[in-house]
């Protein structure tokens, strides 16, 4: 492969070449930006050949791969990868965040990671510490992380802010989710004890 584009609103990519594949048969796969690409067979020639993905495109920079039945087709020296940008547009839950961590945030955007095994994610929040939101799965428009205990000296009551990184992209940093002011603790919990066979309402006093 010689060149390519790739028209984000259509989804439509075009791959030009030199003594490509000519018979749909000959091509195992075409792929680009984590996603599969759905060729048009009226446009195959030697010299040409047109897709569509079948689902968005991940962020990230990205060469596509067209692979036919003898093998990957490779690109040529001067093809460089084409930046396809995420999108956030909002968080939830953003306010009253659990100081001791294991609350599940979920991130909601555009061109996010299908899954995590062709990705890499990194959540941190802007406090002293940067602490971690784990990612724990995802779709191309909702990212849930789960956030792990923060510094309640430090961070009570604040606002803090979110750093995303996508496969070696900065995505954000201008979520922000509010903490509680502070820590419940358990004073008394009744009964005492509990058989290990039978269920018991059990009752914490905060």
């Amino acid at each position: 492969m010689t060149a390519f584009t790739f028209d984000q609103s259509t989804s439509k990519l075009v791959l030009t070449g030199t003594d490509m594949p000519l018979l749909i048969a000959d091509i195992d796969k075409v792929e680009f930006a984590l996603s599969k690409c759905t060729i048009d067979e009226s446009t195959l020639s030697a010299t040409n050949l047109e897709c569509t993905l079948v689902q968005e495109p991940t962020c990230g920079d990205h060469l596509p791969i067209l692979t036919s039945n003898l093998g990957v087709i490779p690109n040529g020296a001067g093809v460089v990868a084409q930046t396809i940008n995420c999108e956030v547009s909002s968080v939830v839950p953003n306010t009253d965040l659990n100081l001791l961590g294991g609350d599940n945030i979920t991130i909601t955007g555009l061109s996010l990671p299908h899954n995590f095994d062709s990705s890499t994610v990194s959540i941190k929040f802007s406090d002293a510490q940067e602490t971690i939101c784990t990612p724990q799965f995802s779709t191309t428009s909702d990212l849930v992380c789960l956030t792990e205990a923060f510094d309640t000296g430090v961070s009570a009551g604040q606002t803090l802010s979110m750093v995303v990184v996508i496969n070696g992209q900065t995505v954000s940093n201008s979520l922000s989710v509010t903490m509680k002011s502070d820590v419940k603790t358990s004073t008394t919990i009744t009964p005492s004890s509990a058989s290990p066979v039978l269920k018991t309402r059990i009752t914490v006093q905060l």
